[in-house]
């Protein structure tokens, strides 16, 4: 499928809300880490497609290994890295200004002591290979933090027919697609607001409503199984636009926790634990 139309839908998403998107509580992130040498000192750090690198910086300042007060970090991403408080005014930051989409990884003059990317890889249709030019990146021991995308299969059957939507009409049929956007943020708020307040339950053990997913009432239901129709009371009609634009956006994830440890387990890396 041609994900031409993937670039402008990212842009329509950070419009709608400039928080940029949200990990979710139902739809599963798993961040995998390779970490190797529990003393070692970071000094050179990649971030990739962190935005204002907030929660990156956060899991640096909380992992076991230390930062250097000189560290440098390099950020790759469309919008400046601006959260960065946490460690001292020495450490430098150089910013690699190309779009969240793009499957270019520059080549670096130093390996990195750490490399972080945190839901950029699931907008990316060959995110496993981008990944692995990732890793080679990397040091000898180096701490890789790598997030995967868990999603029902139900869900990504639901998803993949919006993306051959897109596919399809995004250029002779524009006002259409706007118009459908707009359907979906009215009828996740009407459903969210009748389903949040209704308990659910699945018995079974082997069909497809059958996951790890935690079922707290008939709306996460709705969105972890059947489609994305986002709902969290309080929020607004843009944050709620935001979130469901960001969940279509989505083009690489895992049917399962098995598969998405298999496709893991063909990196080079010589330790690997969830996170």
């Amino acid at each position: 499928m041609d994900y031409y139309w993937l670039p402008e839908l990212i842009e329509l998403a950070e419009r709608s809300d400039a928080k940029g998107p949200k990990i979710s509580k139902a739809h599963e992130s798993i961040d995998f880490i390779n970490q190797n040498a529990q003393d070692k000192i970071l000094r050179n750090i990649l971030i990739v497609g962190g935005g204002s690198c907030e929660r990156e910086v956060q899991l640096l300042f909380n992992s076991p290994l230390s930062v250097d007060e000189f560290a440098t970090f390099t950020c790759i991403d469309k919008f400046e890295p601006c959260y960065f408080n946490c460690f001292a005014n020495s450490c430098i930051i150089e910013w690699i200004q190309t779009p969240l989409c793009s499957s270019n990884i520059p080549q670096f003059k130093y390996d990195f002591d750490a490399i972080i990317c945190l839901g950029a890889g699931r907008y990316m249709k060959n995110c496993s290979q981008i990944y692995h030019d990732l890793i080679r990146c990397g040091s000898s021991g180096s701490l890789l933090i790598l997030d995967f995308m868990i999603q029902s299969p139900l869900l990504k059957s639901a998803v993949s027919h919006w993306h051959k939507y897109f596919s399809d009409h995004w250029i002779e049929n524009k006002q259409d697609v706007l118009c459908s956007l707009d359907d979906l943020t009215n009828l996740s708020m009407g459903l969210g607001k009748s389903l949040a307040s209704s308990d659910a339950s699945v018995s079974s053990k082997f069909s497809p409503f059958s996951s790890t997913f935690k079922i707290n009432n008939l709306q996460s239901f709705v969105f972890d199984y059947i489609f994305p129709f986002w709902f969290q009371s309080g929020e607004d009609y843009s944050q709620t636009r935001s979130m469901i634009l960001w969940y279509l956006c989505v083009i690489c994830s895992y049917p399962s926790f098995e598969e998405l440890e298999r496709v893991v387990a063909e990196y080079p890396l010589k330790k690997v634990l969830p996170f």
